[in-house]
């Protein structure tokens, strides 16, 4: 009787544990940015970072360690084929300066995080 009601209360917490799972909205990825490049206005220099996304508020999140870099608006979108980039950029110019400005990022499962801009985030939600 006492393996019983262990086995039930294993069951019990591992129904649990796996539910959370199930229901976590947040996607981590490791990306290494080879150049530095611009996020929503913020410069994140090259180098290791890990990206979250969170389905739950729309915004993505890049940080060094324990330390947010930056966070800004996205969406998730479905890719057509897999992608071997791990992120896509654009190059602006500004007078003499050249930035590259980060426009996705590739998540798993055939996904990308897509940066939007504030006043795109805002025009959405009117």
């Amino acid at each position: 009787m006492k393996r019983f009601a262990n086995l039930i209360g294993l069951l019990i917490m591992l129904g649990a544990i796996t539910s959370n799972l199930a229901f976590a909205k947040t996607t981590v990825k490791e990306v290494t940015f080879l150049h530095p490049v611009a996020v929503n206005g913020t410069l994140v220099k090259a180098g290791r970072y890990s990206v979250a996304f969170d389905d739950e508020n729309g915004k993505l999140t890049i940080a060094k360690g324990k330390k947010v870099v930056v966070s800004t608006p996205a969406r998730l979108e479905k890719l057509p084929e897999k992608s071997q980039a791990a992120y896509v950029t654009r190059t602006q110019t500004e007078g003499a300066t050249i930035t590259s400005v980060l426009l996705s990022v590739t998540l798993r499962d055939g996904n990308q995080a897509t940066i939007g801009t504030e006043s795109e985030s805002s025009r959405s939600a009117q």
